[in-house]
């Protein structure tokens, strides 16, 4: 029993020390790899803080070679549209050499996506446009093919700076041809957008300028001509703007035949632009109204768009002006297919009913065109619906159709007005109203002249007449 429990003892003496063994001992480096060690660490604990990355995208702007550069100026353009934003307007030197960036074509296009990414903050596209030489250097490089797009669109977030800077802008010797220039031959169509982003303000100074500048209209048309949205709303606030505006250089530059051209683009935004562009000249006067309704297709074309929603007002508001210039052009208004049918279709629709009733009222004044409108399907219902309207425009415009119609030589047109189910009634609906009484009496009037059936038929308006409150 005492020999089973040493043995049993020195079983487990056995089994420790075997344990034991198996447990690696710690082990100590040589004396040269210890003292690498302690080397390497002294060096981690003395290395300097990582560069920032806009210095270093700004080390490889400036280095000198064009490779390096260009890595850099893609480098500036991620961190300027990014979480860099902040870095990259505070680095010493970033934004002067983001500008010398413009002028290199191999540079160009990132530096303008940069300063796309910093105009988030106005304040540092101001501290761009202070530096010194940007703009001419801005005209230079719009003037080069190869760094035509990109310093356009640079210049274009530039003037989103402040007045003072966009007039500095046109001021700038060698800007605006370099822009008319440019227009002509970038299909990117940048260089009117720069002049969009010049002109989008309506400021006085700026768009005379612009206006006055020699290869403007001709620029801008062959960029409309191109398809270039843009083109038709600088167009439009050069128009707009009062001042005197040669007939004959717009004229010559074909400004007009590119807007009617317009009209049937299949991009809805440049349709769009053109037919306001197209509102923005007829209203300048007799001449442009003139030239506007000589352009091949320009009154179908108007018939065509007067149902899409979108540019019906746009149409019926040039249809209006143009039917101002006399008995010709509004017969030609009235027998363009799909002309009438399609007024009386946007005086349907709340967004286009003022300018669609005054645009017939126009026509109307043409007797010749009186018989067409009446035999308009719906057209008669329209303004009869539209007379006792609240909106003061569009019930006096309706008011002074009717009369027209009313007016004119053929006595089945003036029959057929008054056959209209609610005309009778409208008229005298209105008669107690200041602004269009007159007119309204006047209406009932001639209607009484047309013969002695009519005239029974307008006794009673007359009783109405004396009998009705006045309204307001």
């Amino acid at each position: 029993m005492v020999r089973a429990a040493v043995k049993e003892w020195a079983d487990r003496k056995r089994a420790a020390a075997q344990q034991a063994s198996e447990v690696p001992a710690p082990q100590t480096p040589p004396p040269r790899a210890a003292a690498a060690a302690t080397a390497a660490a002294a060096s981690t604990a003395q290395a300097p803080a990582a560069t920032p990355p806009a210095a270093a995208a700004l080390a490889l702007l400036r280095s000198g070679d064009p490779q390096r550069a260009a890595e850099g100026a893609r480098m500036m353009a991620l961190l300027a549209c990014g979480d860099g934003r902040e870095g990259v307007a505070t680095e010493p030197g970033a934004l002067e050499a983001i500008v010398d960036a413009l002028c290199s074509p191999v540079t160009v296009e990132a530096a303008a996506t940069a300063l796309s990414g910093l105009r988030v903050d106005g304040t540092v596209l101001q501290q761009v446009a202070a530096i010194p030489g940007i703009l001419p250097r801005l005209a230079l490089a719009i003037s080069c093919t190869s760094t035509t797009r990109g310093a356009a669109w640079a210049l274009g977030w530039i003037a989103t700076a402040g007045p003072e800077v966009r007039h500095q802008a046109v001021s700038t010797p060698g800007m605006l041809p370099a822009l008319a220039a440019a227009a002509c031959r970038d299909p990117t169509g940048m260089a009117v957008w720069a002049l969009h982003k010049l002109t989008a303000f309506d400021e006085a100074n700026v768009i005379l300028k612009v206006r006055a500048a020699s290869g403007i209209p001709s620029a801008l048309a062959a960029a409309l001509r191109s398809g270039v949205a843009y083109a038709a709303m600088v167009l439009s606030k050069l128009v707009q703007r009062p001042g005197e505006l040669r007939s004959d250089a717009w004229k010559d530059a074909g400004v007009i035949p590119a807007l009617v051209a317009a009209l049937g683009h299949p991009n809805d935004d440049t349709e769009y632009l053109a037919v306001r562009a197209l509102v923005s000249v007829a209203w300048r006067g007799a001449s442009y109204r003139e030239q506007i309704g000589a352009a091949p297709g320009i009154l179908p074309a108007l018939a065509t768009l007067l149902p899409n929603p979108r540019v019906a007002e746009a149409c019926a508001s040039t249809i209006s002006y143009l039917a101002k210039d006399g008995d010709r052009i509004s017969q030609a208004l009235a027998t363009t297919p799909g002309m009438l049918a399609g007024l009386v279709a946007a005086a349907g629709r709340e967004e286009s009913a003022g300018w669609a009733v005054r645009a017939i009222a126009a026509i109307a004044a043409s007797k010749a065109a009186a018989g067409h409108i009446a035999r308009t399907p719906g057209a008669l219902a329209m303004l009869a619906a539209l007379i006792p309207d609240r909106i003061g425009n569009r019930s006096r415009k309706a008011v002074t159709a009717v009369k027209r119609l009313a007016g004119c030589d053929d006595v089945t047109v003036v029959r057929m007005v008054m056959g209209t189910e609610g005309m009778m009634q409208a008229l005298v609906s209105v008669l107690g109203r200041p602004s269009i009484s007159a007119s309204a009496a006047k209406t009932l009037m001639m209607m009484a002249e047309a013969g002695e059936d009519c005239a029974d038929q307008v006794m009673a308006a007359h009783a109405a007449l004396r009998s009705t409150p006045a309204r307001t």
